[in-house]
C-alpha cells in the first residue's frame, strides 16, 4: 500500500472501515497541486502534474477551496453514472487536503433503503390521488 502523509494517515483511520480506494490531492492557497496520491485513477483523475490548477484535474472543485480553515465534508457525491464518493476538504498547515473515498456500497445501500421504506410507506398509506 501506498505511504500517506501522516494528517491524510490520522484521518483514513478513522473513516477507512466503511471506504475504499482512497485518494488524495495536496494544494496551495492558490489552489495549485503540491502533491498528490492513492487511488486517483478510481476516480479518473490520474492525469495531474505539480503545480497545475486542481480545477483543471478536477473542476468539480471549483469554488470549495481554498477553505480558510474550515473542514468540509460532502458525502455521497455521485461523480459518474455508477460511483459515489465522499469528499473530504481538510485545512492543512500550507494548503488544503482533498481526499476521495468511495462510498458506492454505502450509497447503493442507502438507496435501497430509501426504496423500501418509500414502497413501505406507500402501501401502508393507502392510495392517494392526486389532483
Amino acid at each position: 500500500m501506498e505511504s500517506y502523509p501522516l494528517p491524510v494517515q490520522q484521518y483514513l483511520l478513522q473513516h477507512l472501515a466503511t471506504c475504499q480506494f482512497p485518494g488524495y490531492f495536496y494544494v496551495n492557497q492558490d489552489c495549485h497541486v503540491l502533491e498528490a496520491g492513492g487511488a486517483l485513477a478510481h476516480y479518473g483523475l490520474q492525469s495531474w502534474r505539480k503545480g497545475q490548477s486542481i480545477t483543471e484535474c478536477a473542476c468539480f472543485l471549483h469554488g470549495l477551496l481554498p477553505l480558510y480553515g474550515e473542514r468540509v465534508v460532502l458525502p455521497f457525491v455521485q461523480y459518474d453514472a455508477q460511483h459515489f464518493l465522499d469528499l473530504h476538504l481538510l485545512p492543512g498547515e500550507s494548503g488544503d487536503w482533498v481526499l476521495f473515498l468511495d462510498v458506492t456500497e454505502q450509497a447503493i445501500l442507502q438507496q435501497h433503503r430509501q426504496l423500501a421504506f418509500y414502497t413501505t410507506r406507500m402501501s401502508t398509506s393507502g392510495s392517494s390521488s392526486y389532483s
